[in-house]
């Protein structure tokens, strides 16, 4: 059993408030299966998945998504990230997006009946999941209402609230490029330097570099 698996696993929300004796089977019993992917290999896509619980023990994935206005960049996975949840209890066959490794990924899979049998064991890890699922779909309302604002500024604000929220500090690092952060507002990138200008000169944040301040939180009237 690998020290960087164990406290991958460890860092998993899922399985908090586990034992070791759990992770040890999750990583050490022939009945999970652990694989390996190379930097720029896609791990699943819409054509090609399967209804699984995926647990990255080590290395980085993205998750894109492809749309009428092109690929919007979701997410960044490391270590003790899941995917999988939105549709491995979902009656049809569907995936919505695309998982490649940023990175060498190590990633541990987990079936719905593996699922299953673990939260008859540890209802924790039922509480866990339901928890987990819950957060998403705040987190997702949250990134509709961003995506379907009708101006950059209001899109960028919204954005810039919720990475403070999730830093838990008014100061903080803008965590992707200006490229991706326009794919993850769905706008242009000359219309996000806009955007910061126009909240800027709001007083709704200084800007240093990727150094982000938000100095006035009330919403432009």
């Amino acid at each position: 059993m690998k020290k960087t698996d164990l406290a991958a696993l460890e860092k998993c929300k899922v399985f908090a408030g586990t034992d070791e004796a759990l992770k040890a089977e999750l990583l050490g019993s022939q009945k999970y299966e652990i694989k390996t992917y190379k930097k720029g290999e896609t791990v699943f896509s819409p054509e090609n998945f399967r209804k699984c619980l995926a647990v990255i023990l080590k290395g980085r994935a993205e998750v894109w998504k492809l749309t009428e206005k092109g690929t919007l960049f979701m997410s960044e996975l490391t270590g003790g990230n899941i995917f999988g949840m939105s549709n491995l209890f979902y009656d049809k066959e569907d995936f919505p997006t695309t998982v490649s490794a940023k990175e060498n990924l190590r990633i541990l899979f987990i079936t719905k009946e593996q699922l299953n049998s673990l939260f008859f064991r540890y209802p924790v890890i039922f509480e866990n999941y339901l928890n987990i699922l819950s957060n998403k779909i705040h987190f997702l309302n949250e990134k509709i209402e961003s995506i379907s604002s009708t101006d950059a500024a209001s899109a960028l604000r919204a954005y810039l609230l919720d990475r403070a929220k999730k830093s838990g500090s008014d100061t903080f690092s803008l965590p992707v490029s200006y490229q991706k952060l326009s794919s993850i507002l769905s706008i242009g990138r000359t219309s996000v330097y806009r955007a910061f200008d126009e909240l800027t000169k709001e007083g709704f944040l200084k800007k240093n570099g990727k150094v982000i301040t938000i100095t006035e939180r009330n919403e432009k009237k």
